[in-house]
This record gives C-alpha cells, sequence and structure tokens, in this order.
C-alpha cells in the first residue's frame, strides 16, 4: 500500500480547499483507528490548513506529529480544557496520546482534515443547565431543584413574564453571598422588579470549565446556545411563564452569546459588558436591544461600540455608558433606573401579566 499522493488525490485535495475556502465550512473529524498508526505518514506540503484541538478530558495529552517516515514529533502537552491552534498541511497526520504512558487516543487521517478536533467524551448533556439553574423569584432566590424555588413556582397561578439571563465566563456560583456579582445583581434587580429570572448554570454541566481569562473553552458559544433553546423548550412546558414577555440577558460571555441568538422568541434584550466588538447582533430586528457598555473598560475598543449594530433594531434599542472600569455590575442607581425603564417601554413590564 503505498503513500505517495497520485494525481486523483491531488484533484481531490485541491476541490476540497476550495470548497473551504469559498464556503467557510467545517468539516467533521475524521479519526482514523490507532491501529493504522503504522501505515500513516506525511506527504505533500502544498496545502497549508489550520488545525484546532481542543482536550475536553481530565488529564494532560500529548500532540504529535507524523513525519514523512511516519515517526512522531512531539508538538504540544495540553492541559484539561486547553487548546491547541496548529498549522500543518493537508495529508500530514497526528496522533493524539495520553502524556502519562503515550497510549494512543486518537488518529487524524490525512486525507480530509478537520478544522476542530475536540479530544474527549460528546458534549455534555445540556439538561443540568437548566435543572440547577438559579431562580430569583418574588423575594426568594435558590436552585431550581430547592424545594422553596420548586413550591413557589408551583404554586403561580398566572402568567409571568420570564428573564432569561446568562452569566459571565468564570464559575461563581459555590460562594454567591461573598461579594456584590454582577450577574446576582442582575438577577436581584429583574426579581425586585417582579420579573420571574432564571439563570442556567452552564457550569453544572460536566466537564464545562472557565472561559476565563484567555480562551481556554472555545466551545462556550455552541454550549450557551443550547442553553438558550433548552431553557425556551423547558418555559413552554410550564404553566406561569408568559412566552409572549420573555426578556434574554447576559453580562460579558453571556452578553455575546445573547447577542448570538437568532431566534425572535424574546421581546427583548439586555447585554451588558460587551461591546460588539468579536461579532455583530444576531438577534432579528423585532427584539429590541438595551447595551450597557463603557468606554473606560479595558475590553473596549474604539469604533467598536454597538452603535451602528442597534440601527435595525427600532428606536426604543439604546446604548447606556456606564463610563466605569466594570460595565456589567450594575451598581449605578441610574443604570438601574433606565434598565426598568427600557423594560416597561417595550412592553415587558411586570405590570401586564397575563392571566
Amino acid at each position: 500500500m503505498g503513500f505517495r499522493m497520485n494525481g486523483f488525490r491531488l484533484f481531490l485535495a485541491t476541490l476540497f480547499l476550495l470548497a473551504v475556502g469559498l464556503c467557510g465550512s467545517q468539516v467533521d473529524a475524521r479519526a482514523a483507528s490507532c491501529a493504522q498508526e503504522p501505515f500513516l505518514r506525511s506527504e505533500s506540503g502544498r496545502f497549508p490548513v489550520t488545525v484546532t484541538f481542543v482536550n475536553r478530558t481530565k488529564d494532560d495529552v500529548r500532540l504529535w506529529w507524523l513525519d514523512y517516515t511516519g515517526q512522531r514529533k512531539l508538538y504540544a502537552t495540553l492541559k484539561p480544557g486547553s487548546i491547541e491552534r496548529r498549522p500543518t498541511f493537508y495529508t500530514h497526520p497526528w496522533i493524539v496520546t495520553t502524556a502519562k504512558n503515550g497510549e494512543c487516543l486518537l488518529a487524524i487521517e490525512s486525507d480530509f482534515f478537520p478544522s476542530l478536533v475536540r479530544i474527549g467524551p460528546p458534549d455534555a448533556p445540556v439538561e443540568p443547565s437548566w435543572e440547577h439553574a438559579y431562580v430569583f423569584l418574588d423575594g426568594l432566590e435558590g436552585r431550581m431543584d430547592d424545594p422553596a424555588i420548586a413550591k413557589a413556582l408551583s404554586a403561580l397561578n398566572e402568567r409571568r413574564p420570564v428573564v432569561i439571563h446568562l452569566h459571565g465566563c468564570s464559575n461563581h456560583f459555590a460562594n454567591v453571598t461573598a461579594k456584590p456579582d454582577s450577574d446576582f445583581v442582575q438577577g436581584r434587580l429583574y426579581r425586585d422588579a417582579g420579573f420571574i429570572t432564571i439563570m442556567p448554570d452552564s457550569f453544572a454541566r460536566e466537564g464545562r470549565i472557565a472561559n476565563c481569562p484567555g480562551d481556554s473553552f472555545p466551545e462556550f458559544d455552541r454550549y450557551r446556545q443550547e442553553e438558550i433553546r433548552y431553557a425556551l423548550d423547558r418555559l413552554r412546558s410550564v404553566k406561569w411563564a408568559a412566552m409572549g414577555m420573555l426578556v434574554l440577558s447576559g453580562q460579558r460571555e453571556g452578553g455575546y452569546a445573547s447577542a448570538r441568538w437568532k431566534g425572535a422568541e424574546f421581546r427583548s434584550a439586555i447585554i451588558a459588558g460587551w461591546n460588539c466588538n468579536d461579532s455583530g447582533i444576531l438577534l432579528p430586528p423585532s427584539v429590541s436591544v438595551l447595551i450597557i457598555e463603557s468606554s473606560v473598560d479595558p475590553e473596549y475598543k474604539i469604533g467598536k461600540s454597538c452603535a451602528l449594530e442597534l440601527r435595525r433594531h427600532g428606536a426604543l434599542s439604546q446604548i447606556i455608558d456606564t463610563r466605569r472600569v466594570e460595565p456589567s455590575s450594575l451598581v449605578d442607581e441610574q443604570v438601574q433606573s433606565a434598565v426598568l425603564q427600557f423594560l416597561h417601554a417595550i412592553g415587558s413590564s411586570p405590570t401586564e401579566r397575563v392571566p
């Protein structure tokens, strides 16, 4: 069995690279059996590609390139949750092993390279993000599975407006009373104004790690979109949610994920601590949007404000510049007042409960 690139495989490679370059599509990982490693080796170096490896295991793993003779060459050791963006070439195979004993976990075949390789178990189920969500309701707060919260929700005999709030990038659920965390400040603000506020816990999902500092969990956006979708499914199944009066809220990482939701299920969205500096607002024009940002935030980038993005979201959409280093904390009473005025103006006020 030869491994030289013949004319037909070169033709396929050219078509593949043109398709990826023109369409921007991603190709799923095609993992060869580790038993095939003795037959794998690098071939042509004509077609450069970049592959992102994500370690989703609980142990260190090692990333090996197989050279032109099929010998392993160590290129990186990945900690749990870490990522490695590796420039390589089409037809260059890679091997992933455990760092502990060198056991092969994955062999990436050389014919069609994926743009993303996930090392480890499949995605964690989304259900725990709802089952362990933090709920703010009528003077109460606690987990969804807290008996007091479950009892209060089951006792509701009217449909109420609901805020789905997406927390930021760090796992601060372990001690919510240690400091006035910005997510909990927002949750309490909405609750005290009469909303049922539900904060899905992304960190309740097995293997989920914090995405800050840095880009340590590159799949966070896909996880958060799943959590929004599942929260909507759960709200459709309960008697107390007014589905026509839903608000999507988020700060920092949660604000980014909220802005990228493409559905029209929400009447309004409140995005704090994100300045449209990575991508635009994908929410449909029917959703009124309030942006809470800060021109003195270290992450603020001149010319990257959300002002241009809001032009297609109607006259009620607006930006508040808190001029604070931490724009998402909502500690300013004027900012809190503006948030409540925004909700009232677009018709999500809890005074408009429906029976």
